[in-house]
């Protein structure tokens, strides 16, 4: 459809008592001559451990000008919500619909996500208010008889399984084998299990066109794996502090 859905991003502003502030960003193309009125829909639901019944959470009128993007920014409250952890990897499904000016559902997109919030005060991490120290290794992800592209899912399993069973909530990964693969965070998810996402390009390589490289890397790979709450930690590459600080690619990334 000439009008759809382009991307979804939801994430947690805040957990209070009893409650959850949420904001869902959701990027609309109208890539037609006309302009184009509708709203936009939002519905979530409990998804793991069970399965819950669907409730509509935001309902907001939008108006797209011909051949235009446009991000629409909705906020909403989730009252007692399940909060994900490692302990408590409670997951929910956001289902977000384009309804054109005549009720009709034109476009639209699911994506999973977990009520929670990860953020640093000093030196410490907090995972949802609480304070937290990530405890892991440095996963190489070379698994024996597998892709180093695409391992299969009983080998992610295993390895998010073995490091929790020694007592593990986290893993650089997937490490120095530069893969760029969803699976992996989607298991995470449902298993209760923390990464610090390395990605798959090498940000310390000498290139003529790195920054390039960069630049629309670094944004494809954030915002392919953004709403998936088992990523504390994005690593632009593996040395990217070793690169001639003569060059732009650092303040790029943090940007």
């Amino acid at each position: 459809n000439r009008r759809h859905i382009e991307d979804v991003f939801l994430f947690t502003e805040d957990i209070m008592q009893g409650e959850a502030s949420l904001n869902c960003l959701v990027q609309l193309r109208n890539a037609f001559w006309r302009g184009f009125k509708g709203k936009v829909r939002v519905e979530i639901s409990k998804w793991l451990p069970e399965e819950g019944e669907a409730a509509v959470v935001a309902n907001r009128i939008v108006s797209i000008l011909p051949m235009n993007d446009v991000t629409v920014e909705i906020a909403f409250t989730v009252n007692n919500p399940d909060l994900w952890s490692t302990a408590t990897p409670n997951l929910y499904l956001a289902h977000v619909v384009l309804v054109d000016e005549h009720g009709r559902e034109i476009d639209d997109m699911y994506e999973s996500f977990g009520v929670r919030t990860i953020n640093m005060r000093g030196a410490h991490f907090y995972l949802n208010n609480k304070k937290m120290v990530p405890r892991g290794t440095h996963d190489l992800s070379n698994y024996f008889g597998e892709s180093l592209i695409c391992p299969s899912d009983r080998a992610i399993v295993m390895d998010i399984l073995l490091h929790k069973k020694m007592n593990a909530t986290c893993s650089r990964w997937p490490s120095d084998m530069r893969m760029h693969f969803k699976r992996i965070a989607e298991y995470a998810d449902q298993l209760g299990f923390m990464i610090s996402w390395t990605g798959y390009f090498e940000m310390w390589l000498v290139h003529p066109e790195m920054e390039l490289y960069a630049q629309r890397d670094a944004k494809a790979m954030v915002r392919s794996l953004r709403n998936h709450p088992s990523i504390i930690v994005w690593e632009m590459g593996g040395r990217a502090t070793d690169v001639d600080s003569s060059l732009s690619e650092i303040p790029m990334v943090r940007e």
